[in-house]
């Protein structure tokens, strides 16, 4: 009952300091420092926790937010309580959480509409509603540490996204045991799609009439084959349109039966349709 209760309590926290950031959108958490887009304080060892982010931060290629791993020479080793809440825009696609990063806490990056998280091996502990986004999925988590701490309800919201760990870490033991990640799966994280630090990859977003449609993967690098595959009834014979976010210029698009498609991706987010042909 006390863990019940606790855990209520912090989400009744996170739901009351989401209300006022909503009330007042100016509001920004105290910070000593302030480099670029990023406010942060100093602790002891001279390292530097993220207090807040800009929310008018222009992002760069693919709409990936890199989060610096230095601050003015300050090594980022954690990103503090509610410090990319509401503040990391509609337009990004995926966060990545640099090496040297050993804490996330409590409602950190609530209510983005990001659809893929990537975790340092450094890491060992994230917060309470961490990664909650109600207003879509997040598809991929690649998390490269074997001992991170999870709080429950991390990844509240998470109904069937695809985590990639070391295999026997505790990110594996977190899905198998937690219920409300019964449709998610894990893999050995060698099997991660692209998107590691290294590089940048871009986003396929898929609109759909009438059918389930899968992309793999659904992040790529430029010049990677994405395939993808469309379930639909009897007598679906499906139009797959593939079309660059910059510029809205196609992609060319390969049918290879049986309702799989594929093409190879450019330097651009992608927007797939698929629609219903004759």
């Amino acid at each position: 009952m006390k863990k019940l209760t606790a855990l209520l309590m912090t989400a009744v926290l996170c739901l009351s300091l989401t209300l006022t950031a909503f009330a007042d959108e100016t509001m920004t958490l105290e910070a000593s420092y302030v480099s670029g887009d990023y406010g942060y304080n100093l602790n002891g060892d001279g390292s530097a926790s993220i207090v807040w982010f800009n929310k008018n931060h222009t992002y760069g290629g693919g709409d990936i937010l890199y989060i610096p791993n230095v601050l003015d020479g300050h090594p980022v080793t954690s990103l503090l309580d509610r410090s990319f809440s509401y503040d990391i825009g509609n337009k990004i696609t995926a966060i990545v959480v640099p090496e040297g990063v050993t804490a996330i806490g409590e409602c950190a990056f609530q209510g983005g509409q990001y659809h893929a998280v990537y975790l340092p091996s450094t890491l060992s502990s994230v917060g309470v509603n961490a990664f909650n986004q109600p207003k879509t999925q997040i598809r991929t988590v690649v998390c490269a540490s074997a001992n991170v701490t999870l709080a429950e309800n991390t990844f509240r919201n998470c109904t069937k996204t695809a985590f990639y760990g070391p295999v026997a870490s505790t990110l594996q033991t977190y899905v198998a045991e937690n219920g409300y990640l019964e449709n998610c799966t894990f893999s050995d994280i060698a099997n991660a799609p692209g998107g590691e630090t290294e590089g940048t990859a871009y986003l396929i977003e898929i609109d759909v009439i009438g059918a389930a449609v899968t992309a793999t993967p659904d992040l790529a690098r430029a010049g990677e084959t994405v395939t993808i595959t469309v379930s639909a009834d009897a007598g679906y014979n499906p139009n797959v349109l593939a079309v660059e976010a910059d510029g809205r210029a196609r992609a060319e698009v390969t049918s290879l039966g049986n309702g799989t498609f594929s093409f190879v991706m450019p330097a651009s987010n992608m927007f797939v349709y698929v629609s219903k042909g004759n």
